[in-house]
């Protein structure tokens, strides 16, 4: 007599589609959300809005942006010894506009081509990037407590206290991990193969052991470094998102929307409490966007909505088309920095200083 026993691809069927379901229902909220926004918003107050701005005014949100993305490749040269700013800021712009244009892992792969072509040991790149990342999640989940002090301070309100506390409580829980892992290799051993079974049970190709590996991996090349740079690539990145916030002030300011309307303190408070908002695609374009405007317009009142919609336009063509330009000028500095390569017509004659090292070509994009 022979018996069947229950197969497990039901429960791992039934999690695919509630996770589509729940990414279906947030399109739709997030639709009907920016639809009811553009339907009631006055265009052509909006383009005349956007009509005001000058070339100085240009001039000078794009030099908050040079400044907001300096901070934002901050971390990688705090991270990975031998990686000066210069080289992390051209890596991450470069890096910015391939997550644009392609889907993950295609971002890390040119980073990684980035570091080989720097003579730096991928291994070590690797655990940098992803220290990187570990960051940039952190100071999301951290930002909301200081958003929620300064509405304390222009409006005295406190509706946004349970988003707040929760994000700080997420933000400490993953400091705590990362403390774990890095002063105990056992520990991230555990945490890795912990790790590893949860996602094995999603994708069945996870090996639970070599995640486990991984980590300690990943540990030995950061402990040395992390007391360092940790606290200093959250500085930083905490003063990137000020610039952020500022970009918007900036905006909202030079398409004549007051601060007796929508006054600073509101503007970087909502911005900050907001901001993990950032951790969807695009930004949170969208999200974000709306949110913000909603929160300005109750503030400033419906006379002010087209401007305030304007100003957020030019946020974002700030800081979504900028880096992408930046991203173009930075491939084109590595391009030519790159070792003199050879194919069939014979030796280009592109060449890098006689310091550098001749790097293998597999190595390079």
């Amino acid at each position: 007599m022979t018996t069947t026993t229950p197969t497990a691809p039901a429960p791992a069927s039934r999690k695919v589609w509630l996770k589509r379901l729940l990414v279906a229902t947030l399109l739709v909220v997030v639709g009907y959300t920016i639809i009811g926004l553009v339907e009631r918003v006055d265009w052509g107050q909006a383009w005349d809005a956007l009509g005001r701005i000058t070339w100085w005014q240009l001039l000078a949100l794009f030099g908050a942006l040079l400044l907001r993305q300096t901070l934002n490749a901050s971390p990688l040269s705090l991270f990975i010894t031998g990686l000066p700013l210069p080289k992390a800021v051209v890596s991450d712009q470069a890096c910015a506009l391939m997550s644009m244009i392609a889907p993950p892992p295609s971002d890390m792969v040119l980073r990684l081509k980035f570091f080989a072509s720097w003579g730096i040991e991928l291994s070590r790149g690797l655990a940098g990037a992803t220290m990187n990342v570990l960051a940039f999640y952190v100071n999301r989940l951290l930002v909301p407590t200081a958003g929620i002090v300064l509405l304390l301070l222009a409006d005295g309100e406190l509706q946004y206290l349970t988003l707040a506390v929760a994000t700080l409580a997420a933000g400490l829980t993953l400091i705590v991990v990362m403390r774990t892992a890095v002063h105990d290799p056992k520990a991230a051993e555990k945490i890795g193969l912990t790790a590893g079974r949860w996602i094995s049970k999603v994708r069945k190709s996870v090996v639970p052991a070599e995640w486990g590996a991984k980590f300690v991996e990943f540990r030995n090349h950061i402990s040395d470094r992390f007391g360092y740079a940790f606290p200093r690539s959250l500085a930083m990145l905490f003063l990137m998102t000020l610039v952020d916030a500022s970009i918007v002030l900036m905006a909202l300011r030079f398409v004549d929307v007051p601060a007796a309307a929508v006054p600073t303190l509101l503007v970087f408070g909502a911005f900050l409490v907001w901001y993990p908002m950032t951790m969807t695609p695009m930004q949170g374009a969208g999200i974000l966007d709306a949110i913000l405007v909603a929160m300005f317009t109750a503030r400033a009142g419906e006379p002010y909505e087209a401007a305030i919609l304007a100003g957020l336009l030019i946020y974002r063509v700030v800081t979504l088309g900028g880096p992408a330009l930046l991203g173009l000028v930075a491939l084109l500095i590595w391009r030519q920095t790159l070792p003199q390569e050879t194919d069939e017509t014979g030796p280009r004659q592109r060449r890098l200083p006689q310091s550098r090292k001749r790097v293998p070509s597999s190595s390079r994009a």
